[in-house]
C-alpha cells in the first residue's frame, strides 16, 4: 500500500506522506461543479507510528487553501489509517478551528475531554480514535 505514496522521510516510526493526486488513485478528487482531477502535491499528512502498540498520531495535516473543501484531507486520513491500522489513533487541533474539529469528528475521532489553553485566543483540544 505504501508504494502509492511518496514517502519523504522515515525514522523512528515517523512517516510523512505528500498527498499527491497522481500517485494516490483513491484520493482522486472531482468537484461537484466541474469534473476535474487535481494533479500534483496539494498537502501533507505526517504520521507518527512507533509500531510498538502505542497510539499512532496524525500531526500535522494540511491541504493548500485552493484545494480545501474537496474531501482531500478526509481521503488522506482514510489512506493513512488503512496503511497503519484503523484504530488506536490520537491527535490534537485548535479548538477555535471549527472546520478541523468537524473533519476529525466526521472521521470518527472523539474528544478526550482534555484541553490545553495556550493563550487567550488558542486552545488545543485532544481527540482519539479507539
Amino acid at each position: 500500500t505504501e508504494e502509492r505514496h511518496k514517502q519523504t522521510w522515515d525514522w523512528e516510526g515517523h512517516n510523512e506522506y505528500t498527498v499527491k493526486k497522481s500517485c494516490l488513485e483513491r484520493i482522486r478528487v472531482h468537484t461537484e461543479n466541474a469534473k476535474r482531477s487535481v494533479c500534483g502535491i496539494v498537502g501533507v499528512i505526517r504520521v507518527v507510528d512507533g509500531k510498538d502498540g502505542n497510539r499512532k498520531r496524525i500531526s500535522p495535516i494540511f491541504v493548500l487553501p485552493r484545494y480545501q473543501n474537496m474531501g482531500i484531507a478526509q481521503k488522506a486520513i482514510q489512506e493513512v489509517e488503512e496503511i497503519h491500522g484503523n484504530d488506536n489513533w490520537k491527535l490534537e487541533t485548535i479548538l477555535q478551528e471549527e472546520k478541523n474539529c468537524h473533519l476529525y469528528e466526521k472521521m470518527g475521532y472523539k474528544k478526550t475531554g482534555k484541553t490545553e489553553k495556550i493563550n487567550e485566543k488558542l486552545t488545543l483540544v485532544f481527540y482519539e480514535k479507539v
